[in-house]
Protein backbone atom coordinates (compact mmCIF):
# COMPACT_ATOMS: atom_id res chain seq x y z
CA UNK A 1 0.00 0.00 0.00
CA UNK A 2 2.06 3.66 -0.97
CA UNK A 3 1.37 6.15 1.20
CA UNK A 4 -1.70 7.97 -0.38
CA UNK A 5 -3.96 4.74 -0.27
CA UNK A 6 -2.44 4.07 3.11
CA UNK A 7 -3.91 7.86 3.89
CA UNK A 8 -7.08 7.43 2.35
CA UNK A 9 -7.97 4.43 4.19
CA UNK A 10 -7.55 6.12 7.34
CA UNK A 11 -9.51 8.91 6.32
CA UNK A 12 -12.06 6.57 5.06
CA UNK A 13 -11.99 4.55 8.78
CA UNK A 14 -12.48 8.10 10.53
CA UNK A 15 -15.57 9.24 8.16
CA UNK A 16 -17.26 5.61 9.09
CA UNK A 17 -16.15 6.16 12.85
CA UNK A 18 -17.65 9.18 12.94
CA UNK A 19 -21.26 8.24 10.89
CA UNK A 20 -21.62 5.35 13.59
CA UNK A 21 -20.70 8.05 16.44
CA UNK A 22 -23.32 10.34 15.67
CA UNK A 23 -26.18 7.49 14.99
CA UNK A 24 -25.03 6.56 18.19
CA UNK A 25 -26.15 10.21 19.51
CA UNK A 26 -29.03 10.56 17.50
CA UNK A 27 -30.55 7.53 18.81
CA UNK A 28 -29.92 7.81 22.38
CA UNK A 29 -30.68 12.22 22.89
CA UNK A 30 -32.87 14.45 21.63
CA UNK A 31 -31.48 17.46 19.38
CA UNK A 32 -31.51 19.52 23.20
CA UNK A 33 -29.59 16.47 24.83
CA UNK A 34 -32.14 15.22 26.81
CA UNK A 35 -32.14 11.57 26.74
CA UNK A 36 -35.13 9.64 24.73
CA UNK A 37 -37.41 7.97 27.13
CA UNK A 38 -37.01 4.18 26.22
CA UNK A 39 -33.62 4.60 25.29
CA UNK A 40 -31.00 2.54 27.36
CA UNK A 41 -27.32 3.81 27.79
CA UNK A 42 -25.06 2.90 24.67
CA UNK A 43 -21.95 2.22 26.02
CA UNK A 44 -21.24 -1.34 24.93
CA UNK A 45 -21.85 -0.15 21.34
CA UNK A 46 -19.54 2.67 21.80
CA UNK A 47 -16.64 0.55 23.26
CA UNK A 48 -17.47 -2.06 20.11
CA UNK A 49 -17.45 1.04 17.63
CA UNK A 50 -14.23 2.01 19.00
CA UNK A 51 -12.37 -1.50 19.09
CA UNK A 52 -13.37 -1.62 15.80
CA UNK A 53 -12.14 1.52 14.55
CA UNK A 54 -8.50 0.66 16.21
CA UNK A 55 -9.12 -2.75 13.97
CA UNK A 56 -9.65 -0.87 10.80
CA UNK A 57 -6.93 1.71 11.16
CA UNK A 58 -4.36 -0.56 12.51
CA UNK A 59 -5.14 -2.17 9.08
CA UNK A 60 -4.59 0.66 7.17
CA UNK A 61 -1.02 0.75 8.32
CA UNK A 62 2.23 0.50 5.59
CA UNK A 63 4.72 -1.76 5.36
CA UNK A 64 8.27 -1.49 5.74
CA UNK A 65 8.91 -0.02 2.43
CA UNK A 66 6.16 2.33 2.30
CA UNK A 67 6.59 5.95 4.57
CA UNK A 68 4.87 6.01 7.97
CA UNK A 69 4.73 8.36 11.02
CA UNK A 70 7.32 8.11 13.77
CA UNK A 71 6.56 8.95 17.17
CA UNK A 72 7.66 12.82 17.24
CA UNK A 73 5.49 13.07 14.37
CA UNK A 74 8.14 13.17 11.42
CA UNK A 75 6.91 11.18 8.46
CA UNK A 76 9.52 8.08 7.68
CA UNK A 77 10.55 7.47 4.70
CA UNK A 78 12.95 4.38 3.64
CA UNK A 79 15.62 5.06 1.06
CA UNK A 80 17.36 2.04 -0.75
CA UNK A 81 20.75 2.83 -2.06
CA UNK A 82 21.50 0.31 -4.32
CA UNK A 83 24.08 -0.35 -6.86
CA UNK A 84 24.29 2.95 -8.69
CA UNK A 85 20.39 3.86 -8.15
CA UNK A 86 18.35 5.77 -5.13
CA UNK A 87 14.98 3.77 -4.95
CA UNK A 88 11.99 6.21 -2.13
CA UNK A 89 8.42 5.75 -2.04
CA UNK A 90 8.07 9.91 -1.97
CA UNK A 91 9.98 12.03 -4.28
CA UNK A 92 7.51 14.91 -3.40
CA UNK A 93 8.01 16.73 -0.11
CA UNK A 94 6.37 19.56 1.75
CA UNK A 95 8.12 22.33 3.62
CA UNK A 96 7.90 22.64 7.25
CA UNK A 97 6.67 18.77 7.16
CA UNK A 98 9.35 16.93 9.34
CA UNK A 99 11.19 13.87 7.82
CA UNK A 100 12.98 11.13 9.13
CA UNK A 101 14.98 9.32 6.41
CA UNK A 102 16.09 5.86 6.95
CA UNK A 103 18.31 5.22 4.38
CA UNK A 104 19.69 1.24 3.72
CA UNK A 105 22.80 0.80 1.57
CA UNK A 106 21.75 -2.58 -0.31
CA UNK A 107 24.74 -2.87 -2.27
CA UNK A 108 28.42 -4.18 -1.43
CA UNK A 109 29.98 -1.10 -1.89
CA UNK A 110 29.90 2.32 0.21
CA UNK A 111 27.25 5.12 -0.55
CA UNK A 112 26.26 8.75 0.80
CA UNK A 113 23.64 10.46 0.64
CA UNK A 114 23.04 14.13 -0.26
CA UNK A 115 20.27 16.17 -0.50
CA UNK A 116 22.14 18.92 -3.18
CA UNK A 117 21.26 20.41 -6.19
CA UNK A 118 22.65 18.82 -9.77
CA UNK A 119 26.44 19.41 -10.03
CA UNK A 120 28.11 18.20 -12.78
CA UNK A 121 31.09 15.74 -12.26
CA UNK A 122 34.08 17.43 -11.06
CA UNK A 123 32.57 21.24 -11.26
CA UNK A 124 33.62 21.28 -7.55
CA UNK A 125 35.80 19.55 -4.66
CA UNK A 126 33.87 17.31 -2.44
CA UNK A 127 34.39 19.66 0.53
CA UNK A 128 32.33 22.71 -1.30
CA UNK A 129 29.78 19.59 -1.96
CA UNK A 130 29.96 18.90 1.65
CA UNK A 131 29.51 22.69 2.33
CA UNK A 132 26.88 23.07 -0.18
CA UNK A 133 24.50 19.98 0.64
CA UNK A 134 21.21 20.90 2.62
CA UNK A 135 21.40 17.22 4.51
CA UNK A 136 24.19 14.47 4.12
CA UNK A 137 24.64 11.42 5.26
CA UNK A 138 28.41 10.37 4.85
CA UNK A 139 30.07 7.54 3.56
CA UNK A 140 31.50 6.44 6.82
CA UNK A 141 27.88 5.91 7.93
CA UNK A 142 26.50 4.53 5.01
CA UNK A 143 29.33 1.38 4.12
CA UNK A 144 28.08 -1.48 2.37
CA UNK A 145 25.00 -3.30 4.24
CA UNK A 146 24.64 -0.38 6.74
CA UNK A 147 21.42 1.90 7.60
CA UNK A 148 21.46 5.44 8.25
CA UNK A 149 18.93 7.90 9.37
CA UNK A 150 18.93 11.72 8.55
CA UNK A 151 16.27 14.34 9.84
CA UNK A 152 15.08 16.65 7.53
CA UNK A 153 12.11 19.26 7.68
CA UNK A 154 12.24 21.03 4.45
CA UNK A 155 12.23 25.24 4.46
CA UNK A 156 11.30 26.24 1.12
CA UNK A 157 9.82 24.68 -2.24
CA UNK A 158 12.22 23.33 -4.83
CA UNK A 159 10.64 22.72 -8.53
CA UNK A 160 11.95 19.67 -10.42
CA UNK A 161 15.22 19.75 -11.18
CA UNK A 162 16.48 22.12 -8.06
CA UNK A 163 16.97 19.14 -5.54
CA UNK A 164 17.69 15.46 -6.13
CA UNK A 165 19.23 12.45 -3.94
CA UNK A 166 22.98 12.22 -5.13
CA UNK A 167 25.99 9.90 -4.05
CA UNK A 168 28.98 11.30 -5.08
CA UNK A 169 31.69 8.66 -3.77
CA UNK A 170 33.70 7.68 -6.95
CA UNK A 171 32.49 7.64 -9.78
CA UNK A 172 28.54 6.41 -8.46
CA UNK A 173 26.88 9.96 -9.77
CA UNK A 174 28.21 9.40 -13.22
CA UNK A 175 26.73 6.26 -13.14
CA UNK A 176 23.09 7.59 -12.18
CA UNK A 177 23.03 7.72 -8.67
CA UNK A 178 21.08 10.51 -8.23
CA UNK A 179 16.88 10.75 -7.75
CA UNK A 180 15.32 13.97 -8.32
CA UNK A 181 13.39 15.51 -5.60
CA UNK A 182 10.72 18.13 -5.77
CA UNK A 183 9.55 20.14 -2.73
CA UNK A 184 5.93 22.02 -2.71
Amino acid sequence: MNGSESIECQRHAMRSLRRSRSKLIDDSFDPTGTRVPGSRPRLWVGLSLAALGSLMLAGCGSSDSDEGAASNGAVIVNIEAGDYFFKSPLTTFEVGVPYHFVVENTSGIEHELMIIEPIAAGAMSMEEMDDLAMAHVEEDDLQAGQTSTLDVTFTEPAAAGVLEFSCHVNDHYEKGMKLPIVVE
